[in-house]
């Protein structure tokens, strides 16, 4: 199989993992009590797995400042979705996670 069509299959899964975390938020947005949903923790991992693999298809091709960056958000994401499975979220976490998942939207795209 061709190098390029599989990091394309993984791109369109990590695309599929942002929609569940940035959906998972979105869908809470008007919610007084925010809750870790399992799509959320889904999307985050997947977005991790295939990041990881992508990055492992494309080296020494890649740009290791803007994947470790993409890396460390995700980390802190599911920390704080980790450490709030079982209890609601605050609302200031709440919003940290959705600016965090924007901002990493923002970097993949514009940052070349």
């Amino acid at each position: 199989m061709d190098k390029e069509l599989i990091v394309s299959v993984f791109e369109v899964i990590h695309f599929l993992g942002l929609a569940a975390l940035i959906g998972g938020l979105f869908s809470q947005w008007k919610d007084k009590e925010k809750q870790v949903t399992r799509p959320m923790l889904i999307g985050t991992w997947t977005q991790l797995i295939t990041g990881l693999i992508m990055v492992g298809f494309k080296e020494p091709d890649v740009n290791h400042l803007k994947i470790t960056i993409k890396f460390a958000f995700l980390l802190v994401i599911g920390g704080i979705l980790l450490a709030h499975k079982k209890k609601a979220l605050p609302s200031r976490l709440y919003s940290s996670i959705l600016c965090i998942g924007v901002l990493e939207v923002a970097i993949a795209v514009l940052w070349t």
